[in-house]
């Protein structure tokens, strides 16, 4: 008779991979979330039969629903943005083509974890990541992305050959954002569109005795995203930032400090907008932690009102025609405008908006300079303004 079972790790090679709430942001509701990983079906004499998927479970842990994906290689993360849209990054590192066998299941730094090397017996070694995607609680699944090293790209939409997704994060249903890494390096991808199409937006390519590898994604808000993972030779952990969404050309690279030791960010979870904690692995030394990031990211005035609700004393401001908002600190003759700016900006603040006499502080740009939008916060543009003695003003865009 068949027996299924969701085994934990350490149970002929199959384990849960990852747990995600459902929503997105940083907080659940406390009772639905999902696990990514593995089920196996025992029928004995017959060999064990494995399937990749998700079990769901909506009253805190009480009870699981399993949901098989059909064709997935060894399904590694899971996001799930609504109660029944749902993303799965996969893939695997190894694999036996000559026996039909599942192949290893491996750590996200490739140590070898399970059952059997696909080298063996004339088999061999291809790295094969894969996006899916259901739309109806499970019910369905659709392959978004596909490749192997034989075939190249094997879908309408990018890919990577030789590449396995490690983790994907989604802030709604349209935009999510995967990371993973393959022989040549690791490389962030994302799509705004529910899928349909996928692009590269960061990549770091292995160098002479560089071998970069990026663990897990984590959306903070909807334009605050966070990866991490590390150089593998030298074993030192890596963290990626972007505050636009993860949009190409955003994304800023982090050594992590000397007091981290020789360790791989494997993990990311974040309290606030503020607060976030990483976990560190080194297997060969058999060395594992957590971290803080730093105090967290610093708030300041001036920032951008999706990033979360405004500081004390500012409000969300708007000027037509221009689309955008920024927060606005309020200002009056004996109230001067808060000098503390995001880090990095250059534009000055003062007393503009809102009426005459002013009312609430922007941060005054020069359109018209080369630097204009550079001198604005990371994500905002300088735009032009009709207002006495003032030519342009930092807002971000919708």
């Amino acid at each position: 008779m068949a027996e299924p079972c969701l085994q934990k790790e350490g149970d002929s090679g199959e384990f849960a991979e990852s747990a995600r709430h459902f929503g997105p942001g940083v907080m659940g509701d406390g009772k639905r979330f999902g696990v990514a990983g593995a089920r196996v079906v025992i029928d004995w004499p017959n060999p064990p039969q494995y399937q990749e998927g998700v079990a769901v479970s909506r009253d805190g842990g009480e009870s699981y629903t399993w949901s098989t994906i059909d064709g997935a290689s060894l399904a590694r993360s899971a996001s799930f943005p609504t109660d029944s849209t749902w993303y799965v990054a996969a893939g695997w590192k190894f694999r036996d083509t000559l026996q039909g066998g599942r192949g290893n299941r491996t750590s996200r730094f490739g140590v070898v974890t399970g059952r059997v090397d696909g080298t063996e017996n004339g088999g061999t070694r291809d790295e094969v990541g894969q996006i899916a995607k259901t739309v109806d609680g499970g019910q369905s699944w659709r392959i978004l992305t596909t490749g192997t090293n034989a075939a190249g790209i094997e879908s309408r939409v990018h890919c990577h050959c030789k590449f396995v997704y490690n983790s994907i994060d989604c802030w709604g249903e349209q935009h999510c954002c995967a990371v993973g890494d393959g022989d040549d390096g690791a490389a962030i991808t994302c799509t705004t569109d529910g899928g349909e199409i996928w692009r590269e937006v960061y990549r770091k390519d292995n160098i002479w005795q560089t071998e970069f590898v990026m663990s897990t994604i984590r959306f903070v808000s909807e334009t605050e995203v966070w990866a991490c993972g590390g150089d593998a030779v030298v074993t030192q952990p890596w963290f990626w930032h972007s505050t636009s969404s993860g949009a190409e050309g955003s994304w800023r690279m982090e050594a992590g400090t000397a007091s981290l030791g020789s360790t791989l960010c494997t993990d990311l979870s974040f309290l606030s907008h503020t607060t976030g904690y990483a976990a560190l692995s080194n297997g060969p030394q058999h060395i594992a932690g957590v971290a803080s990031l730093g105090q967290g990211t610093p708030r300041t005035h001036y920032g951008n009102p999706k990033d979360g609700p405004c500081m004390s004393g500012e409000s969300p401001t708007f000027l037509p025609p221009i689309r955008g908002s920024v927060c606005s600190p309020a200002c009056s003759a004996p109230v001067s405008c808060p000098t503390d700016v995001p880090h990095g900006t250059t534009a000055t603040p003062e007393c503009v908006l809102n009426g005459d006499p002013p009312q609430a502080c922007a941060l005054v740009c020069d359109p018209s300079s080369p630097d204009g939008d550079a001198s604005c916060p990371e994500g905002a543009r300088c735009e032009r303004v009709q207002l006495p003695r003032v030519g342009g003003l930092c807002f971000y865009p919708p």
